[in-house]
């Protein structure tokens, strides 16, 4: 009776290090069920045709930055040509294809924008985050690390449970 007691044990034990490691054990229908419902989305995604999309014309007059303007720290003043007029802009790295600039909409509220150099449109500017790479650094090796601690402690979940059911 013992012995059946611990192989229901390290059967759950494997099972649970199994699931924890990534690996899903799913009855064989469900399987089945999975991958139709993939084909069926992966088909009604093929028969949509391509969606048109249009905005309207907006109208930016571009400024010279004020106080109230604020670029990147990375973001380097440079004159560029947009639709042939010289204009203040920021650049973000060597070759961007992104000019930033100081503008006044039509409402007259006044805003960074992105100018694509390339397709010609513009966007009202919205940073992207304060999240520094430092920070980021940071956040990688604590999962790292916290990753590691999790492994070995499955690790030696596995084995004590395998020692027990030796008994």
């Amino acid at each position: 009776m013992k012995r059946r007691v611990w192989q229901t044990i390290l059967a759950a034990a494997c099972l649970l290090s199994l699931s924890l490691t990534g690996v899903v054990w799913a009855a064989p229908e469900a399987a089945k069920e999975a991958a139709v419902g993939e084909n069926m989305a992966a088909e009604t995604a093929a028969e949509q045709s391509p969606v048109k999309l249009t905005t309207r014309e907006i109208t930016i007059m571009v400024l010279e930055p004020d106080e109230e303007a604020v670029f990147p720290e990375n973001a380097r003043q440079v004159v560029v040509n947009i639709d042939g007029n010289r204009v203040t802009g920021y650049l973000q790295g060597e070759n961007d294809e992104f000019c930033l600039f100081y503008g006044m909409n039509e409402s007259g509220q006044k805003h960074v924008y992105r100018y694509d150099l390339e397709e010609r449109t513009i966007q009202r500017y919205v940073p992207d985050s304060d999240f520094t790479q430092q920070m980021y650094d940071n956040a990688m090796n604590r999962y790292d690390h916290l990753a590691d601690e999790y492994s070995q402690l499955r690790r030696l979940f596995v084995m004590l449970a395998l020692a027990s059911a030796l008994r």
